[in-house]
């Protein structure tokens, strides 16, 4: 029962006491760390203070002493992962029930298995499925998913306000058929680079060959004009010193007229375009 388990709680649910063991090893054996008069009072003390924020309501409601009880009665072995904070570690955790109490009448068991390195795996791999391998920022896999959720909240009429700013970068074929592929990579990123330092806290999605798009909410919405002209003034002196160059196009949402976020990435797109027409012929 215990093979993958660091903590394993003894709960008697008629009274509330518990006593917690502990095994730092595998291959060691459980010890007492730990008894208790009141389990569920100190769980929901337990998660104020080590529980990761956004877990803490999952967690709260799990150790709720007579929901609890109801599932157990009701025969339901549950289990969740959850984050354990201390400082500025973070961990993952595992917690299951393992025996309820048709085997051990008023006595529940639960288990508790660190899945740090294992989660911490699958977020890695995740998060690759959604990255540009080039430059580091997000990709189109990234943007569609966005895309869906943001659409959702429109049609719910829930969607906070936000920005949509489109880039394409300037020359790019120019670069790769003089220069060389090799030189038009360094292009590409050099481009993200200049738009991620200035929309840096947006996401930044690669969506083509030379094309990025950022999805401004918060901070950098409310600065949405500043950053605007911001990058503009570097785009401006990019040009004349033979950098990297970026036309630039933005549109903020309408809560009135837009039904998903393609109205606004349009918008966007269309001044994008103004503007590399403006640039090639300044």
């Amino acid at each position: 029962m215990a093979n993958d388990y660091q903590y394993i709680y003894c709960i008697d649910t008629n009274n509330g006491s518990y006593i917690e063991y502990q095994r730092e090893s595998a291959d060691k054996d459980f010890s007492i760390k730990n008894r208790g008069t009141d389990f569920f009072t100190d769980c929901q003390k337990a998660c104020s203070r080590i529980i990761y924020e956004e877990d803490r309501m999952l967690f709260h409601d799990m150790f709720n002493k007579e929901s609890f009880i109801k599932k157990i009665d009701d025969g339901e072995l549950f289990g969740f992962d959850y984050r354990y904070e201390k400082g500025d570690v973070l961990k993952f955790y595992r917690l299951k029930t393992i025996i309820g109490t048709d085997e051990n009448e008023g006595t529940v068991f639960i288990g508790v298995t660190d899945i740090d390195t294992q989660k911490r795996r699958e977020i890695e791999m995740k998060e690759a499925l959604f990255k540009d391998s080039l430059t580091g920022v997000k990709n189109k896999s990234a943007y569609s998913n966005t895309e869906k959720k943001m659409n959702a909240l429109i049609k719910e009429k829930i969607c906070e306000d936000f920005s949509v700013f489109v880039f394409d970068l300037n020359d790019l074929k120019k670069i790769n058929d003089n220069l060389g592929h090799d030189e038009g990579d360094k292009y590409i990123r050099s481009g993200s680079s200049l738009i991620c330092k200035t929309f840096k806290h947006s996401p930044v999605f690669r969506i083509g060959g030379d094309e990025f798009a950022c999805i401004l909410k918060d901070s950098d919405y409310e600065n949405r004009v500043q950053l605007k002209n911001q990058i503009r003034e570097q785009i401006e002196y990019n040009k004349r010193h033979g950098c990297v160059v970026i036309a630039v196009g933005s549109a903020d949402y309408l809560p009135n007229e837009d039904i998903c976020l393609l109205d606004v990435f349009k918008r966007a797109d269309k001044e994008m375009y103004e503007d590399k027409n403006r640039l090639k012929n300044s």
